[in-house]
């Protein structure tokens, strides 16, 4: 089944998908892709890796829990991680696009990945106040976390793809999921045993599992909403 959803089917739950076909879809995605997907993701740890060394002249914790300074030790932590994210969210987030585009069968391009700071700062504060709710879920007895962890699995493209903005992304990925939260809870579980089957193959199976994540969440957003191709990106702005 190749159906294309869009916002207002989404909201009206006017769709349904069995873990099974989403991920047989996704693994034909991924022939011809995994190797565009895997050196994008490749690119991204680079740059991680990079900017990591960078920021760890500046703040490093290890300087602190050596001495015992823990709370410094993590506010270190804390400052690198805030000082790398307006570098790597919109990478990250060309990944996810990446994935989208090959599930609407769009043409697929490795460094289109880095044309997404045009939206940094939505995706910066989008990711933080993510990451500050599902944290508070987690502390309200870990359940909470982890049903809000997956509910807002769709904020970042909701953003870039619809133009909508941080809230209201969140609360239309929040309104959709939470409609077969079982299902897509299913689904990501699935994906997570098969991550742990990875490491039996001393990591190997990745080259097949990451680009097959990576497809499943671009075949359910395709599914979902629909990919409407509305994103601005830097090509587009001329920079």
């Amino acid at each position: 089944m190749h159906e294309n959803g869009s916002l207002n089917s989404a909201l009206n739950e006017e769709y349904d998908f069995t873990i099974k076909e989403i991920i047989s879809e996704a693994w034909k995605l991924t022939d011809g892709a995994k190797l565009t997907l895997n050196v994008s993701f490749f690119l991204y740890i680079l740059v991680a890796v990079i900017l990591s060394t960078l920021l760890s002249y500046i703040f490093d914790p290890r300087i602190y829990y050596e001495s015992q300074q823990f709370f410094k030790g993590f506010l270190s932590e804390q400052a690198q991680s805030l000082l790398s994210l307006p570098i790597l969210m919109p990478i990250m987030s060309g990944i996810v696009m990446l994935a989208i585009k090959r599930a609407s069968h769009k043409k697929m391009e490795v460094l289109s990945i880095f044309n997404y700071y045009v939206y940094v700062w939505p995706l910066v504060f989008a990711s933080l106040l993510v990451n500050v709710v599902v944290v508070l879920g987690f502390l309200l007895l870990i359940i909470p976390g982890i049903y809000l962890s997956v509910t807002f699995a769709f904020v970042i493209p909701l953003i870039i793809d619809k133009q909508l903005g941080i809230i209201d992304a969140m609360k239309t990925s929040f309104k959709v999921v939470s409609k077969r939260w079982f299902k897509f809870f299913g689904l990501y579980l699935t994906l997570a045993f098969f991550a742990l089957l990875c490491i039996l193959t001393f990591g190997i199976g990745f080259i097949w599992v990451l680009p097959l994540s990576l497809m499943v969440n671009g075949v359910l957003y395709r599914r979902l909403f629909g990919y409407t191709n509305l994103e601005k990106t830097e090509d587009d702005t001329g920079i």
